[in-house]
């Protein structure tokens, strides 16, 4: 199978009356366990100068003979490739290099002279059993010239199956460069927003003025070991609006909670039999993006990190149930419901 550059990405109460809901919903495990799904990937280079003719898409970094095979651990996979590409110019006129497919912008490179391109693009939706083999790092050039370059390969399961996603390291990410997918469950208007994101794309939860979206990640994780899910949200400021993350068990109450508020604060929030603990801080909603995680450590000391900063800790967290992350943009208390996006999901374990 040879991948080609097709869709490609290169590389909780929230109040303003806009509003973003992230539960982490939380259930006793009842089904079987995943196979152990980490990242795979591979590197390679040029062994000589590649021809490229001008006007004519080249593929200039062959994988071979580091090929690989995507494992089944995972559904589905997302692969990115990052290349770094020496052009050199024979013709007799400036030359306008651009990397194939990607809507970037491309370099001038002199007569006799030559320049370094970099770039990195995605891939989603592949098939878990697929043959990754190559080329990667196409480019066109409006005059003749040379080439040589090299290219790192990494894929990250998009899809755990049935059950949760076990192991070590990155278990799933999910940066939308495909989306709607079958990673996610959707409700409303969640649609991909190729201009926005952190880089874009990114999935715009709810509009402005629109109705209420929702989606629900269909992977899990066993929080015994430990486990972290992470998320990038972005709102609008002015909107009013929030969003708030909940660890939710499915008996009898709840057991954390984020709420962030463009009023000025951040309310955190863990249940351990049904005791509430909280904690709250100032923040204000501004353009750009902000990293929220949480995470459990097998000893069961359970926290919520914002932007990589520890913001509230407690012990006493179950380690024997299974969370995934839902999200929802709805009316915070009173008005309309506003902008909310959200990118770079992913789940880790130690």
């Amino acid at each position: 199978m040879i991948i080609l550059p097709t869709t490609c990405k290169v590389m909780v109460r929230v109040t303003s009356v806009c509003a973003l809901t992230i539960c982490l919903l939380v259930t006793q495990p009842t089904y079987a366990t995943a196979q152990i799904c980490g990242a795979q990937g591979a590197v390679n280079n040029t062994t000589g100068p590649v021809s490229i003719s001008a006007g004519t898409p080249t593929y200039v970094v062959p994988l071979a003979p580091n090929q690989f095979t995507l494992s089944t651990c995972a559904q589905q996979w997302l692969l990115t490739a990052q290349c770094t590409v020496q052009f050199q110019n024979t013709g007799s006129s400036t030359a306008t290099v651009t990397p194939v497919n990607l809507g970037i912008d491309g370099l001038n490179v002199a007569p006799g002279s030559s320049q370094y391109v970099l770039w990195s693009y995605a891939l989603g939706n592949l098939e878990g059993g697929s043959f990754i083999t190559g080329p990667f790092c196409a480019i066109t050039s409006t005059q003749p010239g040379t080439s040589t370059g090299s290219v790192a390969v990494e894929a990250l399961p998009q899809s755990g199956g049935a059950g949760p996603v076990n192991g070590t390291g990155v278990l799933f990410y999910d940066n939308f460069a495909t989306f709607p997918s079958t990673n996610w469950v959707t409700n409303g208007v969640p649609v991909q927003d190729l201009t926005i994101g952190n880089p874009p794309p990114s999935a715009h939860i709810s509009q402005l003025g629109g109705s209420i979206g929702q989606m629900t990640l269909v992977p899990t994780v066993n929080t015994n070991g430990g486990a972290t899910v992470s998320f990038d949200v972005k709102l609008t400021p002015g909107q009013n609006g929030r969003a708030y993350a909940l660890i939710q068990g499915t008996s009898t109450y709840n057991q954390g909670l984020a709420f962030v508020n463009d009023n000025g604060q951040i309310e955190f929030d863990i249940v351990i039999a049904g005791a509430d603990y909280t904690a709250t801080i100032p923040f204000n909603v501004d353009a750009n993006f902000h990293n929220f995680a949480f995470k459990v450590d097998p000893s069961g000391n359970a926290e919520w990190i914002r932007d990589g900063n520890p913001e509230m800790e407690q012990s006493g967290f179950p380690t024997n149930i299974i969370m995934n992350l839902k999200l929802t943009g709805d009316y915070p208390f009173e008005g309309s419901v506003g902008d909310v996006w959200v990118d770079n999901v992913e789940i880790t374990s130690p």
